[in-house]
């Protein structure tokens, strides 16, 4: 099952990227250790094409055994694809959802498979993924932590006061819930989803002030 999806701040400067590990890809040492995995390389790009040539810039050595932008040039066969534009985190606006079925619908026109479906990694790795994100920010030198945002600080306090078996709990679950959820979603070729839940917000719209728990990546 493959993964592509664009991460905010990718689809506020509409842009188009791939956070798939894809093979030849070697993550970063640093975030790959650091980050529990969270880390992986990717291009951002305009367009698919673009983000296929990057890619094979990227792929370094040994190569696979088939280019990226080969790969392009070739119409892929009738896909089944998982759908899911819900999450208990919370609810995802008018304009977004029609987007998604708007783009759900081209898929359907191209003689592809659509399957909605109702698995929620956001919900179920919300916490875990708070804990591992807390700790590793906390394990970042900052010369001055009261220049530290101040989102960023209640994270950063949190991952001072984590323990260690605290940690590798939160990365264990991390772990074994995502595997649970990739083994789930198995028998899909891709996961559509919608990349916010609302329209892309405006410079300045984002808060300044703390959000409520370490967890709350909503």
């Amino acid at each position: 099952m493959a993964a592509v999806r664009c991460a905010y701040p990718r689809p506020v400067a509409a842009l188009w990227g791939s956070s798939r590990r894809a093979d030849g890809l070697r993550s970063h040492r640093y975030g790959a250790k650091v980050w529990g995995g969270l880390f992986t390389n990717g291009p951002i790009a305009r367009s698919v094409r673009d983000a296929a040539l990057m890619l094979d810039v990227m792929a370094g050595a040994p190569r696979p055994a088939q280019s990226f932008q080969s790969a392009i040039e070739r119409r892929p066969n009738k896909l089944r694809l998982a759908t899911l534009n819900r999450s208990a985190l919370g609810p995802i606006e008018a304009d977004t959802l029609a987007s998604f079925e708007t783009a759900c619908a081209a898929f359907r026109a191209m003689g592809h498979q659509l399957e909605p479906v109702d698995v929620d990694p956001a919900a179920r790795l919300s916490e875990c993924f708070g804990s591992v994100v807390a700790a590793s920010i906390a394990a970042v030198p900052f010369k001055d932590s009261e220049l530290i945002d101040p989102i960023v600080r209640v994270f950063y306090e949190a991952g001072k006061k984590m323990s260690a078996p605290q940690y590798v709990g939160a990365l264990l679950e991390m772990h074994n819930t995502s595997r649970a959820i990739v083994q789930s979603l198995m028998p899909y070729d891709a996961l559509l989803t919608p990349t916010l839940a609302r329209p892309a917000m405006l410079i300045g719209e984002l808060p300044s002030a703390a959000p409520a728990c370490p967890s709350g990546f909503r």
